[in-house]
């Protein structure tokens, strides 16, 4: 017979009364903000990341602005907000990346509502650990989004910017953020990203000129690039971006699932 931890016993019934946070009867709301009080000290912290990760894998519709700002610990390094469709208060996601700042990969897929040119500002000045990007499906982005997180995030090595049809050729081209701004290069205190790994596959309006602009801004260092399902072509890859020679079949192999 399975022996179960403490930790996990005592994870599973601040669940299961965190779940009726926001329940009709006083009585289990009462009890949830019981526990939300304490939760709010940080002296929990070990416990809430646990507790978050649980709401995340299981019931993140559930969660609210207050509740994830209540479980987020300082020492978060991971975030996914996939599927936390009740999390919309913009204040609410800025006190959580002041609180939690060494998040070091964040995952916004699905997050419409949230996304916005402020937010990718506040997150690229707030989270200063920040390496991998994921915004997967979010038709609010545009090539203005992700440049500013690349004008701005020099330690981002991972993009996942899949899926989003208002993404063009020119996302990766800095110099038409620079123009739009009115701003020169040499007036613009910004370091080149260090992207190793950048995904945008279903993005199905980019082209080789898409490659081409990924190519100057990273040059040898990207190593891992998904283009399925673009009219990007992948032959002139081992000459723009020589460190893809591993990576290159399974581009094209991922091409021909078309």
């Amino acid at each position: 017979m399975a022996v179960l931890s403490l930790h996990f016993l005592a994870k599973t019934v601040i669940v299961q009364i965190l779940i009726d946070h926001n329940d009709k009867h006083t009585e289990y709301r009462e009890r949830a903000q019981g526990i939300i009080r304490q939760l709010q000290t940080d002296h929990y912290a070990s416990v809430s990341e646990d507790i978050l990760e649980t709401f995340t894998e299981n019931y993140p519709s559930i969660v609210s602005d207050e509740l994830l700002c209540v479980l987020a610990p300082p020492h978060l390094r991971k975030l996914q907000l996939f599927g936390f469709t009740n999390v919309k208060d913009i204040e609410n996601i800025h006190q959580l990346f002041r609180k939690s700042s060494k998040i070091e990969t964040l995952s916004l897929d699905g997050c419409d509502g949230l996304i916005s040119i402020d937010l990718c500002y506040f997150l690229c000045k707030t989270l200063t650990h920040l390496n991998s990007v994921t915004m997967e499906s979010c038709p609010p982005i545009t090539d203005e989004h992700v440049q500013f997180l690349l004008m701005y995030c020099p330690s981002l090595t991972h993009l996942n910017i899949a899926w989003n049809e208002d993404i063009t050729d020119d996302v990766f081209n800095l110099q038409s953020l620079l123009r739009r701004t009115s701003q020169s290069a040499a007036d613009q205190e910004w370091t080149a990203p260090s992207l190793n790994s950048v995904d945008v596959s279903g993005c199905r309006f980019l082209t080789s000129n898409c490659i081409r602009h990924l190519a100057k801004l990273c040059g040898s260092k990207l190593q891992a690039l998904n283009v399925s399902y673009t009219q990007g072509t992948t032959w002139r890859l081992p000459y723009s971006l020589p460190c893809l020679k591993t990576v290159r079949c399974w581009i094209e192999a991922g091409r021909r699932k078309d």
